[in-house]
């Protein structure tokens, strides 16, 4: 393939989660352990090339090849997994929001792809990105060290007990690898190789790594804006009441008209891609009044 200025539309996508409400999705490494052989699995069974990934706590950000109907197919597959699985272990169901955005230029794909690989980093991590045990570790430009990196194969276990580690009814590569807890080696479902081939060269990889900090916050702010524009009004008013939850430890028709306020305050604070309109309807305040206040 070409990897020229412009891409086919619609091939290249940013898959990624609001982190900015939902609260802590992934509590503890069984929970993250879960996640990335599920997106192993869901990416696999729905014709999904992975380019980069980093699961955070509270959310998560995807670079992915695929046409529109699989990316829809493995977004829903992978939601509802994820959510069946926290609610089963904490006895709640968490409130997950996934946003897909289509990629038109090549510097663009480039750009989300590091943009994805150094969020970590960007998120607090205090090593460099290729150490995040949740992300695609040190697969990038790295020579015969990717060689290195072995595992179990997955078919020396029965199928029995593949169902069990990796919680799947589905078939997997008997191919892939996964380490002593269980995990499926990164290798085996990233593409790290097409990666390179994009970047062209370490040179350009390092390059994007130094980006400036403006174009990682506006790539942060559009993404929050993108979930909130697409999010349900069901959607919205559970994580508004998350909020309320956390903040006051009452539910929100029980909110003074002064945390009303103030929960408006916080909510426009944490995720700016909250209109007033419906922040008011939401909350219970004359939008005019809100508007006043928020100015």
């Amino acid at each position: 393939m070409n990897y020229d200025n412009e891409l086919p539309n619609n091939t290249y996508f940013h898959i990624y989660s609001d982190g900015k409400v939902s609260g802590t999705i992934f509590k503890d490494d069984e929970d993250f352990i879960y996640a990335k052989n599920l997106l192993a699995i869901c990416s696999f069974s729905n014709h999904i090339i992975l380019l980069s990934f980093a699961l955070m706590d509270t959310h998560f950000h995807l670079v992915a090849e695929c046409n529109p109907l699989n990316c829809d197919k493995f977004i829903t597959q992978f939601k509802q997994r994820l959510i069946n699985y926290l609610s089963v272990k904490y006895h709640e169901s968490p409130c997950i929001t996934i946003r897909p955005d289509p990629m038109n230029t090549r510097d663009e794909l480039l750009g989300k792809i590091i943009y994805a690989y150094k969020n970590p980093t960007a998120s607090g991590y205090q090593a460099l990105p290729e150490y995040y045990p949740w992300g695609v570790g040190q697969l990038y430009f790295a020579g015969d060290y990717v060689k290195t990196l072995k595992g179990s194969l997955v078919g020396m276990l029965s199928i029995k007990k593949q169902r069990s580690m990796f919680h799947t009814m589905n078939k997997i590569p008997q191919d892939w690898e996964y380490d002593e807890k269980g995990m499926i080696l990164t290798k085996c479902y990233v593409d790290y190789e097409r990666v390179n081939r994009i970047f062209g060269s370490p040179k350009t990889f390092i390059a994007f790594m130094h980006t400036k900090k403006d174009n990682d916050i506006q790539i942060s702010i559009h993404c929050h804006q993108r979930i909130i524009d697409n999010m349900t009004e069901t959607e919205c008013r559970k994580q508004v009441a998350i909020a309320c939850k956390s903040q006051f430890n009452k539910s929100l028709s029980r909110l003074l008209p002064e945390e009303k306020i103030s929960l408006a305050r916080y909510m426009k604070i944490l995720d700016p891609g909250y209109s007033i309109k419906r922040l008011s309807r939401i909350i219970g305040i004359d939008s005019s009044l809100l508007e006043m206040v928020l100015k």
